[in-house]
């Protein structure tokens, strides 16, 4: 989905569209100027709570203790999700390290390449955002974005049906959630090679 679909469809459900344009009358200038910031808050949200938006990083490691502020690598970064270790013909899921908040710490650790996934902040929405820039998440993620923008926008205009936009959304992220924990796998290495 675009920016331009999420902002249709978030005036679409405050009756302020009609058909596949947003009007540009000057009749919803104000919802469009309030829009990046209640996207950001639905966002931030969303790639937060179960459906990551996974990135990486490579980290040339010297086999030195050393700590790696994951912040300063990259401008994005909310949490560690897995890293994997390749040196040679070694390739594998590596787990002897450490985190103090947001420093990846590595002591004992062999000399190699390590690539840090993580998982990430989306890229903030802002006035300049352009109309065809695609959303980062998957698109059950994205579905749930207008209905968020929506219940923030249109409480003024109707608390009743904003309300009902915001309950909608928070039975769509619960079942985002469920699907995300019933899908949740573990895996123990029986012969201890991890």
């Amino acid at each position: 989905m675009t920016w331009y679909d999420i902002k249709l469809a978030t005036l679409q459900k405050m009756f302020s569209a009609e058909g596949n344009d947003i009007p540009d009358d000057g009749s919803v200038d104000d919802y469009l100027a309030a829009m990046p910031y209640a996207a950001n808050e639905a966002l931030a949200m969303l790639a937060t709570a179960g459906r990551f938006l996974i990135k990486s990083c490579v980290i040339e490691h010297d086999g030195e203790n050393q700590k790696y502020d994951m912040k300063s690598l990259v401008d994005d970064y909310y949490d560690i999700d897995r890293i994997i270790y390749e040196s040679g013909s070694v390739y594998r899921e590596f787990a002897r390290y450490s985190m103090e908040n947001a420093m990846l710490v590595f002591r004992g650790c062999p000399v190699g390449t390590y690539t840090v996934y993580y998982k990430a902040y989306p890229t903030e929405i802002t006035a300049d955002t352009p109309d065809e820039y695609e959303m980062p998440l998957q698109r059950e993620v994205m579905v749930l974005v207008p209905l968020y923008m929506a219940s923030q926008l249109y409480k003024d205009d109707d608390n009743a049906i904003a309300t009902t936009y915001r309950n909608e959304f928070e039975v769509g992220f619960e079942r985002l959630n469920k699907l995300m924990d019933d899908s949740t796998k573990e895996f123990v290495s029986e012969s201890g090679w991890i």
